[in-house]
């Protein structure tokens, strides 16, 4: 202003005002790219990077505000700015650590299908350059879901193999061993599935007894079997003594002491029924046989000979008695239903010259005590054939006849 040549300061002017446009470009330049950056969101980036952008924010806001600042400032600090703008990165640490830890499973967990894939798409998005926050985010989310699924498929599997394996050695049965075993090979861990398969291996089969010989005082055999739903098991059966409470004319023929229990079986149960079979050592005439139960020290005798079934062996050798006995109610000794049946039982056979008491069985009449299904066309008491007697009786009358026609040929 100062200068009173009208051209020369004309000039002079326009080189002011161009050096003013310069300086307000510049600083407009710097402020927009100021707005810019405080409005980025730097969660998820590095922390380096963050904090330099933090930084360039605040140098170049006081250069923007210095009233002296040239165009060269203005433009070195939107420089500097722009610099920290496109160092910005997304923070991949978490990624790199999620990854780590993923490799670091077991092999059974890495070879999860699941797991692999999530682990190579987590991998992609590390090593690419334009992987946002949302991007590294989604990967860490899919690979920690991915370990974790296949993790808890291992724990229930072995958690649901030691169960199993458990229940065999408790029940020893070939059943729950096969029951185990399948679920054992589910498991992935081989040191604990090496473990399980060693215990199911050290585990004796318990097979449950059906049939048993019991042998008795007289060296003859009664033949124990048992047949049921739910346990039939003969833990132990002997002969028993003659008792002092005995019926009047009647002679002991055999006896047993058994118990019943589940052992064995696939399933423990309690009030169970099961069939109990005796075959005795011969035949005998089922309408002189008394079935009696006592207690353990041979008092409260019972007759249940109404309650059991005669029958006579395929071979017609030997007498079968049969009846049921029900854990808890009739048959068990302790009248308790736990799993276990006590059944003390003896047979007995009347004397031949013995008359029944009380209106019992007369000789020749049907067993009144017992169903029987012995062979018929026996004469009652004496066990003979009615056909033997009605053959024999042809015998002599055809042999009478050859007689007499014998006679006549010698007189012709």
């Amino acid at each position: 202003d100062a200068v009173q040549d009208a051209s020369v300061k004309s000039a002079l002017q326009v080189r002011l005002d161009a050096i003013s446009q310069q300086l307000s470009n510049a600083k407009q330049t710097l402020g927009t790219l100021i707005t810019k950056a405080e409005a980025v969101d730097t969660t998820g980036m590095s922390a380096d990077t963050a904090n330099a952008l933090k930084a360039k924010i605040k140098q170049a806001k006081q250069v923007y505000n210095d009233a002296s600042v040239s165009v060269m400032r203005l433009q070195a600090a939107a420089s500097e700015l722009q610099a920290a703008l496109d160092a910005l990165r997304p923070d991949k640490t978490t990624l790199h650590d999620a990854i780590v830890r993923a490799e670091a499973q077991p092999a059974y967990i890495r070879n999860d299908p699941a797991v692999k894939s999530a682990l190579q798409h987590a991998k992609n998005v590390e090593a690419a350059a334009s992987s946002t926050p949302a991007d590294i985010s989604s990967a860490i989310q899919q690979l920690n879901s991915a370990v974790t699924a296949a993790q808890k498929k291992e724990a229930d599997a072995q958690a649901a193999a030691q169960a199993a394996v458990a229940d065999a050695e408790s029940q020893k049965t070939a059943q729950s061993i096969a029951h185990a075993r399948t679920l054992v090979d589910k498991v992935q861990d081989q040191a604990v599935k090496t473990n399980l398969q060693a215990r199911l291996d050290a585990i004796v089969v318990q097979t449950f007894v059906n049939k048993q010989t019991i042998r008795q005082a007289d060296n003859t055999n009664i033949t124990l079997s048992t047949s049921g739903d739910k346990c039939y098991n003969i833990k132990n059966a002997t002969a028993v003594g003659q008792p002092e409470n005995i019926p009047n004319g009647y002679q002991m023929q055999g006896s047993t002491k058994f118990t019943i229990n589940c052992d064995g079986h696939a399933q423990p149960a309690v009030g169970y029924t099961t069939k109990i079979t005796l075959e005795l050592s011969r035949i005998y005439k089922v309408n002189r046989l008394k079935v009696i139960k006592y207690s353990i020290n041979g008092a409260n005798a019972t007759d249940i000979t109404e309650k059991v079934t005669f029958k006579t062996s395929v071979d017609g050798k030997r007498t079968i008695v049969e009846y049921s006995i029900t854990d808890g109610g009739f048959g068990d000794m302790d009248k308790t239903a736990n799993g276990v049946i006590d059944d003390p039982v003896i047979i007995y056979e009347r004397s031949e010259n013995t008359t029944p008491a009380n209106g019992g069985n007369q000789p020749g009449a049907p067993a009144k005590n017992g169903k029987t299904t012995a062979n018929s066309g026996r004469l009652s008491e004496t066990g003979d054939s009615l056909y033997g007697y009605i053959i024999g009786a042809g015998v002599l009358v055809l042999g009478g006849a050859a007689g007499v026609y014998a006679i006549i040929r010698r007189r012709q």
